[in-house]
């Protein structure tokens, strides 16, 4: 009997089994009025896309010949599809609050519901896009009335025809907009905000800078990459130099590395070098809470005078000016240290200060220009209790040395990005601590400065050689032919004493070296000397060794006064032609007009 009973039990199970399958068939056939669902769906988003984006009716621009960039018609052709692209979705959004109102009945069976749910967010989220858009599409109405449309926001080029007909609204040029793809590519391929520890391309480190961290913590030292280079590597560029820090102090440093040398009354430091490279190896330094023997020296502004504290490197962090300067990375183990949220400052492209920014700009005003000078390299806003810093302490700068100012100088303005620093220094009312020109004497004065920094910029895009120099001379040119003015012309004599004169003036400011200031004279006298083109004089400036500086100075002031007079031109030829036409020049110039070539007339720059 119990073998009879064991049967049993065991058959019931088998008869189950089909049982199972049968909720799988009806689950299979319930998924039909999803398909369908699917495919009401994908019929009505072509169906909104084409009617939002139908700006078909007004035909594309044909620029005429020779017709002028943003001409009266063009604007008048962009407003037209503008206005007619925003009826359009206004159209759309009034035909989705209709539907949504007709359609508000709810089902009984859950897939419908969802799918019926699903639908009704999907039109919410493209009325959303183009609600966005008609806020867009009134902004570049008010930019064609104000004549700032069409224009780059970024580098100021002309964004073109075609890709304003593609997209309307559009406010950079393709190749802004390709960069800030990439950029934003880059931040966002590491960011992780809740994690330690972040990969970096060690290859793209210093050889030397890693073997420097490697022997310092094989001497039981703490040793970091710190600063501006880890910074660089986050974002994607190219680092220029690498920084050190470390607990050893700048003797025990000295002990480790033979090739070294103690720098600095200030802030002490250690240079270690080798034949081709210099690192720079910080020791870490305390905060004012330091239970450390001393205190910081301070003066009555708050300034720093003299800060050799050491301390932990948590106590370091606190001590430098931006967070998203104070990442400590290792090379060995790819950790990073960030006790300040510098990463997550980085990833939302933001500067942002360690601290309360009215101490700390008053403990060193230069981190006003450093801020500026940040914000425009790695293309991030300034936090807003900086700006007020900035406005509060930048008179603060007056405290400075020169020589510092002048090292800040040329990191601002020999970056590659002269032009932009300089509209923000104006800005925050910065760029009289490092030029004494005021841009806003008179319009030459302005637009030779520009001109001159844009000059600066577009040489370093490719790859030629800069002086400060060069920079120096044209941004002060206006001071000087302003105290050189006599009725309209230049009075040789006084322009003579006054180069003297204007450089003493902005010596106080920044400290020219002066290996500078015979290069610095040279272009302001051969911008007379270009002038006189007749006989042997063109032959000998031409074989002056600043000619072509001087040339390039000229090519800027004709710019700058917006008068291009056949001197440029004529110097142009007479460079690139043979010693028969160079005569032909010359002669043809001397019947022409022997008495205009003895004059020395800047009056377009005067007025």
């Amino acid at each position: 009997m119990a073998e009879k009973k064991a049967k049993k039990i065991t058959k019931k199970p088998l008869k189950k089994a089909p049982a199972k399958k049968a909720p799988a068939k009806k689950v299979a056939i319930k998924k039909t009025p999803v398909k369908k669902a699917l495919k009401k769906n994908t019929k009505k988003v072509v169906k909104t896309n084409t009617v939002a984006n139908d700006k078909s009716k007004i035909a594309p621009y044909k620029p005429k010949k020779n017709e002028k960039y943003m001409s009266a018609a063009m604007k008048k052709h962009f407003i037209a599809v503008l206005l007619l692209w925003k009826e359009h979705l206004k159209e759309e959004m009034q035909k989705t609050f209709d539907h949504l109102r007709a359609k508000g009945e709810t089902y009984a069976d859950p897939i419908d519901r969802a799918s019926q749910e699903e639908e009704f967010a999907f039109e919410l989220r493209t009325r959303d896009r183009e609600r966005k858009l008609i806020n867009k599409i009134a902004i570049s109405i008010e930019q064609i009335k104000q004549d700032e449309y069409g224009w780059c926001e970024s580098c100021g080029d002309e964004i073109g025809i075609k890709r304003l007909e593609a997209r309307p609204t559009a406010t950079h040029c393709i190749d802004c907009k390709t960069l800030d793809e990439i950029k934003e590519k880059q931040l966002s391929g590491w960011f992780a905000p809740y994690q330690n520890q972040i990969l970096i391309n060690n290859k793209k480190i210093s050889k030397f800078a890693i073997s420097i961290v490697k022997d310092l913590q094989n001497n039981n030292f703490q040793a970091y990459l710190v600063g501006g280079c880890v910074r660089d590597l986050l974002c994607g560029i190219e680092p220029k130099d690498f920084d050190i820090a470390t607990n050893a102090t700048p003797e025990q440093i000295r002990k480790i590395f033979k090739a070294s040398r103690i720098i600095g009354k200030r802030f002490k430091l250690v240079h270690v070098f080798n034949r081709a490279e210099l690192i720079e190896v910080a020791t870490f330094r305390s905060g004012e809470d330091s239970s450390n023997e001393g205190s910081l020296v301070k003066d009555q502004a708050g300034k720093i005078l003299r800060d050799n504290i050491w301390g932990t490197l948590e106590e370091d962090t606190y001590r430098r000016d931006f967070t998203v300067n104070a990442l400590y990375y290792c090379p060995i183990t790819q950790k990073i240290e960030d006790h300040n949220n510098g990463k997550k400052h980085i990833h939302e492209r933001v500067i942002v200060s360690i601290g309360d920014p009215q101490k700390r700009f008053a403990e060193d005003p230069v981190r006003s220009l450093r801020a500026i000078r940040f914000s425009n390299k790695l293309n991030f806003k300034i936090d807003t209790d900086i700006k007020h810093a900035i406005y509060d302490k930048g008179s603060l700068l007056l405290n400075i040395s020169n020589a510092r100012l002048f090292d800040e100088f040329c990191k601002i303005f020999l970056n590659g990005m002269a032009e932009k620093n300089f509209m923000k220094l104006c800005t925050f009312g910065l760029n009289k601590y490092l030029i004494g020109t005021n841009p806003e004497k008179n319009e030459f004065t302005s637009n030779l400065m520009i001109e001159a920094l844009r000059n600066t910029d577009r040489r370093i895009s490719n790859d030629q050689s800069v002086t400060p120099g060069f920079l120096v001379a044209a941004l002060l040119w206006p001071q000087l032919i302003e105290i050189s003015n006599q009725k309209g012309e230049i009075n040789l004599r006084k322009f003579f004493r006054s180069m003297d004169r204007v450089l003493r003036r902005q010596q106080k400011i920044t400290a020219i070296p002066r290996k500078f200031h015979t290069y610095i004279k040279d272009i302001w006298v051969l911008q007379l000397k270009l002038q006189s083109r007749i006989g042997k004089q063109p032959y000998k400036t031409l074989k002056h060794p600043r000619f072509r500086a001087a040339y390039d100075f000229l090519l800027i002031r004709e710019r700058a006064s917006g008068h291009r007079n056949t001197l440029g031109d004529w110097w142009t030829n007479f460079q690139k032609n043979d010693d028969q036409i160079k005569k032909s020049l010359i002669t043809k110039l001397a019947e022409e007009n022997q008495e205009s070539n003895k004059k020395f007339g800047f009056s377009e720059e005067l007025r």
